[in-house]
């Protein structure tokens, strides 16, 4: 063989050597990269459900949940908000329930609020759950007497996006029993009293790429916001994004 030709053939053999190597069978490429591990700020849904909390390994109401997000409570002044942990639902050994009055005080304490709030990434920054479907969690729990309340899950953002309490939410209607309950996102809503910038100017897309936390609150909803109410319960198990 002469030399160029020789030449020529080794070029041929190396390239299509190469290309079986970038390709599939089927004829796609298929690059050899090495994995991107990617934070929870960032995350993508996948066909896997993330689980927020289960309450399992914690031995006390404010232990981070299991994405080392911390967990908080809180209340106005004259209300009483109580948060431990109680026996799970679906069989499990552990969930966190919330239990109070809801109390307010003329001309101070407008609208009154017991809560407990759990942030979606360790550091507590925003994060995007835009690509999951919406949140699914077992809850039960029980409306007090008094004055009108709302039980709302709400869609904590940056005050720098809603700074007036006009947060995204979803109303639930207290059940004694545990149920399994699946909220998509199209299923929380602006109030409709924001101010001007604020809840109801925004689009559920930004609210969803910018969520800090997601917090349980019993509201109180009467005319003039003073009501006094007492004896609310909620409890919350097997938190999860889907």
């Amino acid at each position: 063989m002469k030399k160029g030709y020789f030449l020529m053939a080794v070029i041929t053999a190396v390239m299509a050597g190469l290309f079986a190597v970038g390709c599939s069978s089927d004829g796609a490429t298929t690059p050899e990269e090495e994995p991107t591990l990617v934070p929870v700020s960032t995350a993508t849904a996948t066909s896997t459900p993330m689980k927020i909390d289960d309450f399992e390994a914690s031995t006390n109401p404010t232990d981070p949940n299991m994405l080392g997000g911390d967990w908080e409570s809180g209340k106005n002044a004259s209300s009483v908000n109580t948060v431990t942990l109680e026996t799970g639902a679906a069989s499990t050994t552990k969930s966190k329930q919330m239990a109070g009055n809801v109390t307010g005080v003329d001309p101070t304490e407008k609208w009154p609020y017991i809560s407990m709030a759990t942030s979606i990434s360790y550091t507590a920054e925003a994060v995007d759950v835009s690509g999951f479907t919406g949140l699914r969690l077992y809850m039960k729990g029980a409306k007090g007497a008094g004055d009108n309340t709302a039980f709302l899950i709400q869609l904590i953002v940056p005050d720098t996006m809603i700074s007036d309490g006009s947060t995204w939410r979803y109303t639930w209607t207290p059940n004694a029993s545990w149920t399994q309950v699946t909220i998509p996102w199209t299923s929380f809503n602006a109030p409709n009293w924001g101010g001007t910038g604020q809840g109801e100017a925004l689009t559920r897309q930004q609210i969803l790429e910018n969520v800090t936390a997601i917090q349980w609150a019993i509201s109180d909803v009467t005319e003039g916001g003073f009501g006094v109410s007492t004896g609310h319960t909620w409890s919350v198990d097997e938190i999860e994004l889907y």
